[in-house]
């Protein structure tokens, strides 16, 4: 999706598909704070005696706060396409890797890894590829006559 996404924009934008990806990426990375504070206060509450896991998932959300906070798709020249597909791109890595450490601090508990995995494929996962139909849908949109 981030590719056919970043296909159509291509390299060569106009200031108003420029304004329409940043802010879309913007509001995908504040509603991803949300999102990882919500599962850390789903662990602390349903997961007490998985300590690790409870320091796992407060670290990542931190992380998480801490690269938020760099805006990297402003560096350079400026906000660009380029920055905010590297985001986007390194955002789903990351998830992925960060989602599997936090599982596996669940030991043998299955249910803890089954939330953790719900979790992020049903609503992390599926913020950033809803942020990806918007881009599309508002792109489509300038595109016409």
């Amino acid at each position: 999706m981030t590719a056919k996404v970043f296909n159509i924009v291509g390299t060569k934008v106009d200031g108003n598909e420029v304004n329409v990806v940043i802010q879309a990426f913007d509001e995908f990375q504040k509603n991803l704070l949300t999102l990882m504070d919500d599962l850390v206060k789903r662990i602390a509450d349903s997961y007490e005696s998985l300590e690790s896991a409870k320091k796992n998932a407060t670290g990542w959300a931190n992380s998480l706060r801490y690269q938020v906070s760099l805006k990297h798709h402003y560096t350079s020249a400026g906000p660009n396409i380029q920055g905010v597909r590297w985001g986007f791109e390194n955002s789903i890595k990351y998830i992925i890797i960060s989602a599997t450490e936090l599982a596996d601090e669940g030991g043998n508990d299955t249910e803890f890894k089954k939330m953790v995995s719900d979790y992020v494929k049903n609503v992390v996962i599926q913020s950033l590829i809803d942020t990806l139909e918007t881009i599309k849908n508002k792109l489509d949109q300038l595109k016409q006559p």
